[in-house]
């Protein structure tokens, strides 16, 4: 693309820019053309496959449902590859564990067994805010945050006079809420 980029979407996983700005993006809102960053993109999951989690294959069929919904939107998109973080808490690649184990007294992932339903119970008794003001002041220890940060930083210098728009970190997810730690 030889134009300046008017607006960079920074999304964890590209549905996220999907659901979360999708009506913007469709109505014109943000300053063309557009950008879709999106970090996390290795994958094993996806809610509609009860079958094999293959990550080569979820990943593959992820990036075309991407590709076909910035084709939609007059967006370019930019993947980085790095591993989602059900992935990477199989793989370790990548881990932040400290995120991960705040993130479940924040409410992600839903919990499995006694413990962590236990955890969860306890942790309730804190308000949902503060909660989420320790996992964003837990995720500016995470060394994932430094890679984040470094690529951002490069894709933003390409386009310096674009409009950044940033992941508000919903649901404690442990991808939105580094990302938005960086953003």
């Amino acid at each position: 693309m030889s134009e300046a980029i008017g607006t960079i979407l920074v999304s964890p996983h590209a549905d996220d820019a999907a659901y979360s700005v999708g009506g913007a993006i469709l109505s014109g809102f943000f300053p063309r053309p557009l950008l879709i960053f999106t970090p996390f993109t290795l994958s094993n999951w996806v809610g509609y496959n009860a079958g094999e989690h293959d990550v080569r294959k979820i990943t593959a069929l992820r990036a075309v449902e991407d590709e076909v919904f910035a084709k939609e939107v007059g967006a370019v998109l930019l993947r980085f590859g790095l591993p989602e973080a059900g992935l990477t808490s199989k793989t370790r690649e990548y881990s932040f564990p400290l995120l991960e184990s705040a993130t479940l007294l924040c409410g992600w992932p839903p919990p499995r067994n006694r413990i962590e339903r236990a955890v969860r119970t306890m942790a309730s008794r804190t308000p949902l805010a503060l909660r989420s003001e320790f996992l964003d002041r837990v995720s500016r220890f995470d060394g994932l945050r430094a890679i984040l940060r470094e690529q951002i930083t490069r894709v933003l210098a390409q386009s310096p006079r674009a409009v950044l728009v940033s992941p508000l970190g919903l649901g404690n997810h442990p991808d939105h809420v580094i990302l938005a730690s960086v953003c």
